[in-house]
């Protein structure tokens, strides 16, 4: 009945309505995913082979534009999605493991927001995740998925792993923030050359400990 939609990504837009608009809901997903929409680069699922599922971590690239919007997601916005895009070719080693990773990135993401789910397992990533049927042991899926999701917790950011279960934590969000904004302070400072010491010349001409004023030295010397 809900072919090709997974399950799992109807549960998780009923968890998650309440962040964003009553009017990006779970038909506008529906119908802009399986029918397609040129105006916002999205390809026709349903042109897709027979036999896949549209799964949930779609769901991240669909209202991605909307996480700007609210102060309350913008730190998966602007932190730990980009994070993960940044540098995903540094931490896995060949393209399918780098796309793998991702789509987990953003099953994390969706977990995260959904109030009442604690993260998330290598088995329930596997299930989510499943695009096609398949005669691998489902064991093997699972195994990957671990693999993934171990070196996400261990090497990466923002994902923590305990007790088998993996979740996001932004606890040091602020602190990357804060890096951020220092980096791009000292970016924009070092283009400005020998006049930056005009700006901070009223601040030292009051005179530091003894007195001292740097810029009674010549210029030379500063």
């Amino acid at each position: 009945e809900l072919y090709p939609i997974h399950p799992l990504a109807f549960e998780l837009l009923d968890e998650i309505r309440d962040c964003f608009s009553q009017t990006r809901g779970v038909v506008d997903f529906v119908v802009t995913q399986l029918d397609g929409d040129p105006a916002r680069h999205v390809p026709p699922f349903l042109a897709r082979p027979w036999g896949e599922l549209l799964t949930p971590d779609r769901i991240i690239d669909h209202f991605r534009d909307l996480f700007e919007l609210s102060p309350e997601l913008q730190p998966l916005s602007r932190l730990y999605l980009p994070y993960y895009e940044e540098n995903v070719a540094e931490l896995f080693e060949n393209p399918a493991q780098r796309e793998l990773a991702l789509r987990i990135v953003k099953l994390l993401a969706l977990f995260h927001l959904a109030p009442g789910r604690d993260g998330i397992t290598a088995a329930e990533a596997a299930a989510a995740l499943t695009v096609a049927p398949s005669r691998l042991d489902p064991a093997q899926n699972v195994a990957i998925a671990a693999r993934l999701l171990d070196r996400l917790a261990s090497q990466g950011r923002y994902v923590r792993q305990e007790r088998g279960r993996y979740a996001i934590d932004l606890a040091d969000a602020g602190q990357q923030s804060l890096e951020r904004l220092l980096e791009r302070e000292i970016e924009e400072l070092s283009e400005r050359g020998a006049s930056l010491f005009e700006d901070i010349e009223p601040l030292l001409a009051r005179g530091g400990p003894g007195g001292f004023n740097p810029f009674t030295l010549p210029r030379g010397r500063w």
